[in-house]
């Protein structure tokens, strides 16, 4: 406890006060001209006719005393208005100054002297001839206002001086003044408002008579008066800052002024006005000690709750506690709503012509006894049982609302003597009390009776009812109920957003608080987004930390159980968190300590409006992601589709990007047939980034459809998707060609054609046949488009079941078709036309071929080894003409494909046009952008990632696509990364080769040789029963060197079961090279022969485990002097790295990778000694220019020595070269770089 203080005080100097009411005149302070002055304070509030300004003229000054402490101890101060908001001008000094103006019609002079002098004191003239500078008014039926800017002060009331606000005479209380202030400009510190407000009372800036307080900036905020005399008072100081509104206005006639008015309806015959909508309030007082009821007999609104809604307001203004703001997604309660007093306040307003013809609403309002029931809010902390002679009486029931602030809690406990009639179960006369959870539900907390004290009840959110009834028996004393507004509670978020504040925002928060504030969603699935408008909490130098006042935000931990909570941040100071979104439930907790208070925050949250039943052809989009410094939690949105018999859905994709998983397990968007997540009714699973090259999924055959689209809370990837859903006529057809019916005749003829289609055919054929179109004749055009970018009316042919698979063509317009002939045995034809469609279509023949590739799928389990040859393959022959094969690879689950090149002869690669005209294409299942099979549950589409490429990856992997021409030299061996390999051959109608040879296989395999002057040797596998020999064997005089891109070998015997190198064909211990075991990765190695010889001794141990991805390189210049690589990535290093051979050396070695990728480099290490050699010892890279010609020189584009780190190299082409020069000076280790094929123009990662 504190002692207090106490205050003495008397009044020692005089004070005088006048009120002026004139358009001119003189002022002077008592006894003006005398010898000696007083202390004294004297004020002159000055008040000219309304349209003027006034002006004060300095005729005498004589105030300053150098004797004087201060010299503010005798001043003249002038201020703007009738207040001291606004102060024009302090005077001090004896200096005659300009004239002083005030913005309008109204201004205080006010003297001080607060010591005895000598000095005469002042004489000033006012006038008032010149005009206000506060321009405009109300009195229009529409019109605009903007206020001054450039002047220092500003004290402006813009009024409405009209009787009435009704154009109809019969009715001279209807009508409401509809003010949207498009700009408000409330200065950095917001500590000034615009006041709107009718009477005189507004000038005061207090009571019931205020409409709206505009203190904060902002645009578009809208405010509603039925009162003719409304006015807007704006103050503007020197030393608060600039302040500004720009606002129009429009007199509406609906609501009004009324008294006891018993119905309220939507406005009818009243059109909105444009943009401006239609805006009404109704002000209703009935009489005094009673309470108005309202019930709602019909509630329609047709616009969504942010275009069309309605607010019921517990008093006489916008500025009492708000009862409810109702729309069509937040219907009001099907109970009465009870006013706390005899006074309402409603609003209604829409915003769009026409939009809501159909819409209604109707109020029916009605009183009841002043003290039985009603909503009351803070400020009203007691009520009981309404009491007669001391009593309750029989039959009562009265219904109290106890509504707490926003972002608290109802507390209510029981006081003074409690006193009702006991009974079993408290049947007869009792009180009960009622939480309020999700969509209006009350639950009990408790029902009480008899003469003990109840025990304190707390409501979970902002709203407790409280229930009063009695029986036709029996009185008693009562009861006395006092409740607070307690900070924190359980609060349901919801499509519309709400707020919660600190406690007593925007004033200080209390000490010694602790608020714990749980929102909900209303299902596991959704989410919540939390955005803070404001955020200032205890800002000292011990703050830092956030050990003191603070704001913790919580989520739920996903997948835990029971319920576990996951702390996203604490947060202090002036830095608030940014926008959240997060899954299910949030928690947030807020703590102050005993010391420093501020201004605490203010955040919005809603349900993350995602998903939606659709009904008809619309866009659809995904939530709007949060920036990358902002908490995305997990997330998922379903789009629920009806599709009405006789019609189908096309879904067509405009923009996908979400994290790419090799099987799309984490961020998805799944298409199903029905309304269930159900695996067998999945049309397609999709991730990665598929924007540009979308696919269109079509759902016919069925009356429901279902779009799921998901992200993971540790996403590194915005996720981003859009999609048009069109409902067009069901024209699908899925249709079997056999020896019986070898062909089929698609004829699509006709004009008019004015509706949208979307027509997808599946063609099949029986293995060893492939599928021929021909079209006899071809019309397809738009009166929209007739370019040939083909967007609008197309037909598209695809090698495969569905959209997903490669494109053969897409045409439109008039021109002939060239005949089309598929890969493989199934053929997707589709046909789109817009609502433009002109003229006749086309008629198409779809025949079945027989097939020159052989057999289009190999099943390569358990150790299968095949030879795959294109067409024709063998001796002196050529592959045949305008051919196309596809073969599809597959090995057992877990298991790689090596792809060995053993003979190619194709076209040489076109440097023209840089491309091959025949090829070779392998297409690895974890890469391919096409898919060959049709819609289904295993259909998995990821459009690759939106990240860079990686050497760790790219080295051992394939990146993309590979095509191969040519016969200069073989590629090395492919090696896959899943289980699955699609291999295509193309050939065009000129210049063919002998074609091409390839041994393919499980990478399993042991025992293996190699003679190719480079290649890759991978094995994953090492036997328990037999050894595992692979043996690299080059003409003589060469010498080899083996890379390694990958090697670990573990749960082995590493004394008994490393793998051993030996430089030679046989197994003697004088050729080993090493003994290699566990993670360490091997240095390059290098022969000093022809042979080398790698071996795996068999293992005993339970699950061994062997991984070895190696690339080799044969030369004649010296031991890893030079070579040609051709492969998709690898390692290679100067020769005999890392030693510091001296050896005098020129290197060049040729990096080729598939012709439709470039080559990037990367250097792990570069050491070449000191830069005092840089003109002997140095490495170049020789590439072309990227535009450069077919017969273009290569040149020198990077030249490193030492004391350099190399930056990673992209490549023009899908070949360069490394020159590498050496002395006897040499004084470093070397060096090694990584390659791989990439994409022309993918990001490439320095990893």
């Amino acid at each position: 406890m504190y002692r207090g203080f106490k205050l003495n005080y008397a009044l020692n100097y005089s004070r005088c006060t006048h009120s002026i009411v004139v358009d001119s005149g003189e002022i002077t302070n008592p006894g003006y001209g005398e010898d000696m002055q007083t202390f004294m304070f004297c004020e002159w509030r000055i008040t000219a006719p309304e349209g003027r300004r006034i002006k004060v003229e300095f005729q005498d000054l004589d105030l300053h005393d150098s004797s004087m402490p201060y010299p503010w101890f005798q001043r003249l101060t002038i201020y703007d208005g009738l207040n001291y908001q606004a102060r024009i001008k302090l005077v001090t000094s004896n200096d005659l100054l300009k004239p002083v103006y005030s913005s309008d019609n109204r201004m205080l002079i006010q003297y001080l002297s607060k010591v005895v002098t000598g000095k005469r004191g002042f004489r000033l003239r006012f006038s008032s001839d010149e005009p206000t500078l506060c321009d405009g008014d109300l009195n229009e039926w529409q019109g605009s206002i903007t206020s001054l800017t450039n002047v220092t002060t500003i004290m402006c009331t813009y009024k409405r001086s009209q009787a009435t606000l009704s154009r109809d005479p019969a009715q001279p209380n209807v009508g409401t003044l509809a003010m949207n202030f498009h700009e408000v400009y409330t200065g950095v510190f917001g500590r000034l408002c615009v006041d709107i407000g009718r009477g005189a009372s507004v000038l005061e800036n207090t009571g019931p008579n205020i409409l709206k307080k505009l203190c904060t900036n902002g645009t578009n905020e809208m405010v509603v008066s039925p009162f003719h005399n409304t006015m807007i008072s704006i103050v503007k100081s020197s030393l608060g800052g600039l302040q500004r509104f720009r606002m129009d206005y429009r007199v509406h006639q609906c609501g009004g002024v009324f008294g006891a008015l018993t119905n309220i309806t939507r406005p009818q015959g009243l059109e909105p006005f444009g943009n401006d909508g239609l805006h009404c309030a109704w002000y209703v007082s009935y009489p005094d000690q009673t309470l108005i009821t309202v019930s709602f007999t019909k509630f329609q609104l047709q616009l969504a709750c942010e275009s069309e809604y309605l607010l019921l307001y517990n008093g006489p203004s916008p500025m009492s506690p708000l009862l409810g703001r109702f729309c069509k997604d937040s219907p009001p309660p099907a109970e009465p709503i009870t006013a706390q007093k005899h006074l309402l306040f409603v609003e209604y307003h829409t915003m769009r012509t026409n939009a809501s013809n159909d819409g209604d609403f109707e109020l029916r309002l009605a009183s009841k006894n002043f003290g039985c029931g009603g909503t009351l809010h803070p400020g009203t902390p007691t009520f009981g049982a309404p009491l007669k002679d001391g009593k309750y009486l029989p039959g009562q029931e009265c219904v109290w609302l106890l509504q707490a602030n926003v972002g608290q809690h109802v507390g209510a406990r029981f006081i003074n003597r409690f006193h009702l009639e006991q009974s079993a179960n408290c049947s007869k006369d009792y009180v009960e009390l009622f939480d309020r959870r999700g969509n209006w539900e009350w639950v009990s907390l408790g029902r009480v009776c008899g003469k003990q004290t109840p025990p304190t009840f707390n409501s979970t959110g902002t709203q407790m009812k409280v229930v009063f009834r009695t029986d036709d028996t029996g009185e008693a004393d009562g009861f006395t109920i006092k409740w607070e507004s307690n900070c924190g509670g359980i609060f349901y978020a919801e499509a519309e957003p709400k707020s919660i504040v600190s406690p007593n925002y925007p004033g200080n928060y209390k000490n010694m608080q602790q608020c714990n504030y749980t929102i909900l969603a209303n299902n596991s699935d959704a989410g919540i987004e939390i955005n803070f408008l404001d955020f200032e909490l205890e800002d000292t130098l011990f703050s830092s930390i956030c050990a003191y006042d603070n704001l913790t935000i919580y989520r739920k931990l996903e997948y835990a159980e029971p319920l576990t909570w996951d702390k996203v941040g604490t947060f202090c100071r002036k830095t608030p968190p940014s926008r959240l979104r997060i899954k299910d439930r949030a928690a947030i907790v807020f703590k102050t300590d005993q010391y420093v208070q501020a201004r605490g925050f203010r955040f919005e949250y809603r349900l993350d409006t995602c998903g939606s039943n659709i009904t008809s052809s619309r866009r659809i989009e995904s939530s709007d992601q949060l920036l990358d410094s902002t908490f995305r939690p997990a997330l998922t949105c379903r789009w629920y589709i009806d599709i009405p018999k006789g019609q189908k859905v096309t879904i067509r994709f405009e923009k996908l990007e979400i994290e790419h998983t090799e099987s799309c397990y984490f961020d998805t968007v799944e298409v199903f047939r029905g309304l269930e997540v159900n695996y067998d009714n999945r049309l397609a699973l999709l991730c990665g980034n598929l924007t540009g090259h979308a696919p269109a999924i079509s759902i016919s055959g069925s009356s429901h459809g279902m779009i799921s689209y998901k992200t993971e809370s540790f996403t590194t990837t915005r996720g981003k998707m859009s999609a048009l859903v069109l409902y067009t006529p069901d024209c699908d057809k899925e249709i079997t060609l056999d020896e019986r019916s070898p062909s089929y005749r698609l004829n699509v003829i006709g004009s008019g054609n004015d509706h949208v289609q979307d027509c997808q055919y599946i063609f099949h054929v029986p293995s060893g046949f492939t599928l021929r179109v021909k079209f006899d004749q071809f019309h397809v055009g738009s009166a929209r488009n007739r370019s040939t970018s083909c967007g609008d009316d197309f037909v598209e042919l695809r090698d495969g079941n569905s959209v997903f698979s490669a494109l053969l063509g897409r045409y439109c317009g008039n021109d002939k078709v060239p005949d089309q002939t598929s890969f493989g045995s199934t053929l997707f034809f589709r046909y789109v036309t817009d609502s433009m469609l002109q003229g006749t279509l086309f008629d198409a023949n779809v025949t079945m071929v027989p097939s020159v590739c052989g057999p289009m799928q190999y099943n390569l389990t358990n150790g299968a080894m095949v030879t795959l040859n294109t067409p024709n393959f063998g001796g002196a022959n050529k592959y045949p003409a305008s051919t196309r094969c596809l073969w599809l690879l597959e090995a057992s689950a877990g298991k790689q494909i090596e792809i060995q090149f053993l003979q190619m002869d194709l076209q040489q690669y076109d440097e023209s046009n840089r491309e091959c005209n025949d090829y070779i294409g392998i297409r690895d299942a974890s890469t391919k952008s096409i898919i060959y099979e049709g819609l289904g549950n295993s259909l998995i589409f990821n459009g690759g990632s939106v990240a860079s490429a990686s050497f760790y990856h790219g080295t051992r992997f394939a990146n993309a696509y590979h095509i191969y021409c040519g016969n200069s030299y073989l590629p090395s061996t492919y090696v896959s990364v899943t289980n699955r390999v699609y291999i295509s051959f193309e050939s065009d109608a000129a210049i063919e080769g002998k074609g091409v040879s390839l041994r393919v296989h499980e990478s399993s395999r042991c025992m293996r040789n190699y003679t190719a002057l480079q290649g890759r040797i991978v094995q994953n596998e090492v036997l328990q029963d037999k050894q595992c020999t692979i043996v690299v064997e080059v003409p003589r005089n060469y010498t080899i060197a083996l890379y390694f891109n990958m090697f670990y070998l573990y749960n082995v015997e590493c004394p008994q079961h490393a793998m051993k190198v030996y430089d030679g064909p046989n197994e003697n211990d004088d050729r080993l090279i090493g003994r290699y075991c566990n993670f360490a990765t091997p240095n390059p190695i290098f022969t000093t022969g022809n042979v080398l010889r790698i071996v795996f001794p068999a293992s005993a141990q339970d699950s061994p485990t062997l991984s070895l991805d190696a690339t080799y390189v044969a030369t004649d210049q010296g031991q890893g002097c030079g070579g040609e690589l051709y492969n998709y990535g690898g390692t290679f290093s100067s020769p005999l790295y890392p030693l510091n051979n001296r050896t005098r050396m020129e290197c060049l070695w040729t990096v080729s990778v598939p012709h439709n990728l470039v080559v990037a480099l990367r250097f792990d290490v570069f050491d070449l000694g000191s830069k005092s050699s840089c003109a002997t010892d140095y490495l170049q890279i020789l590439d072309r220019e990227a535009e450069s010609t077919a017969d273009a020189e290569e040149k020198v584009v990077r030249q490193h020595c030492g004391g350099d780190k190399p930056a990673n190299y992209v490549a023009t082409g899908s070949t360069l070269r490394v020159r590498y020069k050496k002395t006897q000076n040499f004084a470093g280790v070397g060096w090694m770089v990584k390659f791989m094929g990439i994409v022309q123009g993918t990001p490439v990662n320095d990893f």
